[in-house]
């Protein structure tokens, strides 16, 4: 294990052109980093966790672990998952097809029908190539991921009920897995699609405790990523309920973030909504 997490980070650290001192700051000591990628020393999970938000990937690409194919490298699979983690489908494309993996290979099934789905749109086949890849696949790690990536394709195409088992799935599933901190995007993905749907359907409350929970899992691991949409749900839900004053606070919350991210399309939204507030 500690020879596969040194090989991506050092070839992650390369390919973002930084120097072992650029990604050791506030996270290691520029020591540490050079024995990780040396294999010398295993990082901790915290140190781990630092590392992958650095260098732009999720914690648990350090730990996956397909099986090579006689046609595909380990280093192939590795920049084929992190072209699908920034949304570069054709550039998971093309190399699958030069890859030129077993058409059965869940790994493959499953990157296809990502490809089938976000540059095609032929939503049927990408839901039945993922099906089958998460049926096939042995490694958990990649079957957590393939059912949240199910969850959001049933999500887009407006499939809410198949989209919430997807994700109630995948939480107790996480729940299962030990530590949580490999696991924090697949959570965040998780609480988010439960309370949006859970919203829709005017279960307030509910939906106001998958918030607070993805709240605090963005706080506790300081990601940004879905603490606005965390705030903004949760602050509807308060308006919904009647609570003018925190809904208020939480929506302003929501607003600060967005303004970051420049979703001026969602703070239209929320000027909307607060000025259906009390003061």
């Amino acid at each position: 294990m500690k020879g596969e997490i040194a090989r991506k980070v050092r070839h992650l650290r390369k390919k973002n052109a930084l120097t072992q001192a650029e990604l050791s700051k506030s996270i290691c000591t520029q020591a540490q980093i050079s024995n990780i990628e040396k294999g010398v020393l295993n990082p901790s999970s915290i140190t781990l966790f630092h590392i992958a938000q650095r260098l732009n990937v999720d914690m648990n690409y350090f730990f996956e672990n397909q099986l090579e194919h006689a046609h595909c490298s380990q280093t192939t699979k590795d920049q084929i998952r992190l072209d699908a983690m920034k949304g570069e489908y054709e550039n998971v494309r093309e190399q699958l097809e030069a890859a030129n993996l077993s058409s059965d290979d869940p790994f493959s099934l499953w990157h296809e029908a990502l490809c089938a789905h976000y540059t095609n749109q032929a939503t049927e086949e990408a839901i039945a190539k993922l099906k089958k890849a998460y049926d096939t696949e042995e490694t958990m790690c990649n079957k957590l991921y393939m059912l949240a990536d199910l969850g959001a394709i049933y999500d887009q195409v407006g499939m809410e009920e198949d989209a919430y088992h997807c994700f109630q799935t995948l939480l107790h599933r996480l729940d299962e897995q030990s530590p949580h901190v490999h696991y924090v995007s697949l959570y965040i993905r998780a609480y988010l699609g439960n309370a949006e749907y859970l919203f829709k359907k005017g279960n307030y409350a509910e939906a106001e405790h998958y918030c607070l929970a993805g709240e605090q899992m963005c706080l506790d691991y300081q990601v940004l990523i879905g603490l606005a949409q965390f705030f903004f749900i949760y602050g509807q839900c308060l308006l919904k309920r009647f609570h003018y004053h925190d809904a208020r606070i939480y929506l302003k919350k929501a607003k600060k973030l967005l303004y970051i991210e420049k979703n001026r399309v969602k703070m239209d939204q929320i000027d909307a909504l607060l000025a259906l507030c009390r003061t």
